[in-house]
């Protein structure tokens, strides 16, 4: 049996005023993907009431939305997801400046005190002290943190 789920989805907007009625939505499991219907919308070829203008499907081994946005039109519009993938993060990196060196725990990890007083914990892996020579003879530190 496949599964449905009912909702109401409430305007973020207006519903501390509740000026808006908000959307009734029927999210249903398909044979290989997820159908999400909210009520009054649909997709160019469907009878009013029974459009799904909403798919979420995994094609080809790639997470994919595809959504009917204009209900004149009937060609979709396709989502590829796979640039939304935890693992396609790239690291960023900020710079801590610090008076003090850094203390370097047992547990792995790094005490940074910052300019402005605050400590940071950091893990070893994620640290790098990017201080010059001239920085340290003026006891001025730079670390490079990957996030």
């Amino acid at each position: 049996m496949k599964a449905k789920f009912y909702t109401k989805l409430e305007d973020a907007f207006s519903a501390k005023e509740r000026k808006s009625k908000g959307v009734e939505v029927e999210i249903e499991e398909g044979s290989n993907c997820l159908w999400i219907k909210p009520k009054g919308y649909g997709d160019h070829c469907s009878a009013e009431g029974h459009g799904i203008p909403i798919c979420l499907e995994v094609y080809e081994g790639r997470l994919r939305v595809i959504v009917w946005p204009d209900i004149n039109q009937e060609e979709p519009t396709i989502i590829d997801m796979e640039g939304a993938r935890e693992t396609a993060r790239k690291p960023t990196k900020r710079i801590i400046k610090s008076k003090c060196l850094p203390f370097f725990k047992d547990d792995g990890t790094v005490s940074i005190w910052t300019e402005n007083g605050q400590e940071e914990i950091i893990p070893l892996a994620r640290f790098k002290d990017i201080t010059t020579d001239g920085g340290r003879a003026i006891q001025f530190y730079q670390f490079e943190i990957t996030e």
